[in-house]
């Protein structure tokens, strides 16, 4: 069923409108719309794009819309001017979800810096809102970062840190049967992009339930009540979401914000796209850190198809997801 269209939302619901989303004005059907939060705790570079990613799969419900509200948490630093100014006109403060009549949440990942969770700025109210949806009781969607926070908040269970970092797309297989699997293939290609993990182990002993696993461990896991469902992976990316992130990367090298040259995503480009990154990486390292020769870039090179193998299996999960809220 459609988005429902609001007179505060974003811009970011008429980019998916244009794209092929369905929003409305008004639900179609007589039910009331499921009210979802999103708690979007991404960097400024990423910002719009994730409200895009995550709208688009709420897109996706058989017989009731969705109505969404963007929250943030304060602390996050915003550097850029433009996305200060939309989270100030979009979003409200995360100590207001408590507050909100929602049906259900979505937390996404964020920037980390610090080896030790509790240590980031936004640790406090991130297990705030953590706590007390678990004790209204709210279903949660944790993605990534959310999923790490959330196994340390409720099991105790610390994020270990990856030799490298599991950034690109990769095999998986289901695990366990469940209402949440239906409907999907046995094997599934999804992106990940993180360096730590929480060992599938520890979450079986934990008495989470495993869903998808592969090569880059645990995918998708759900505690046994069903209320927290857990994305260590992201489903939601779009075909160029690892590629805008590989530039970024670079950008953030060319700036001097990072050390080394960023690898590319495994299993990402094409081999001859790889050839092009190659070539634009020796030019890099030739040159020294210079921002301009951001410029020769082959982004259109490295582009690849703009259907992505998990667009189905994202959107299938979500409305298994939706359809368990009622």
């Amino acid at each position: 069923m459609p988005l429902l269209r609001q007179a505060s939302s974003t811009p970011s619901l008429e980019r998916v409108e244009q794209a092929g989303v369905r929003v409305v004005d008004v639900c179609p059907e007589a039910t009331s719309p499921l009210h979802i939060g999103l708690l979007n705790m991404m960097p400024d570079r990423a910002l719009l794009a994730t409200e895009r990613q995550f709208f688009t799969l709420l897109d996706s419900h058989n017989t009731r819309c969705c109505t969404v509200s963007l929250f943030s948490i304060d602390g996050i630093p915003r550097e850029d001017e433009a996305t200060l100014k939309h989270v100030r006109t979009h979003y409200a403060p995360a100590s207001t979800i408590d507050e909100t009549d929602l049906d259900a949440l979505i937390i996404t990942g964020a920037n980390v810096t610090e080896a030790d969770l509790t240590q980031e700025i936004f640790w406090e109210e991130l297990a705030n809102v953590l706590t007390h949806a678990d004790g209204r009781p709210l279903p949660v969607l944790c993605s990534c970062l959310a999923a790490h926070a959330s196994a340390l908040v409720f099991h105790n269970i610390q994020r270990q840190h990856l030799p490298r970092k599991c950034w690109g797309i990769f095999g998986h297989t289901l695990q366990d049967p469940h209402p949440l699997l239906s409907g999907l293939p046995e094997h599934i290609d999804m992106p990940h992009s993180r360096f730590n993990e929480i060992p599938e182990d520890a979450l079986r002993q934990c008495g989470v339930q495993i869903l998808i696993a592969g090569d880059c461990g645990v995918q998708m896991a759900v505690e046994a009540d069903g209320r927290r469902l857990y994305f260590q992976g992201h489903p939601e990316y779009e075909a160029i979401s690892l590629l805008k992130e590989y530039k970024r990367e670079i950008i953030r090298y060319l700036m001097g914000e990072r050390e080394d040259y960023p690898p590319v995503p495994e299993n990402t480009f094409s081999s001859a796209a790889l050839e092009q990154a190659e070539n634009f990486r020796g030019h890099v390292l030739e040159h020294g850190r210079e921002p301009e020769l951001l410029e020769a870039f082959p982004e259109e090179a490295l582009m690849g198809p703009e259907v992505t193998p998990w667009h189905d299996v994202a959107r299938q999960i979500s409305r298994n997801w939706l359809g368990s809220l009622g």
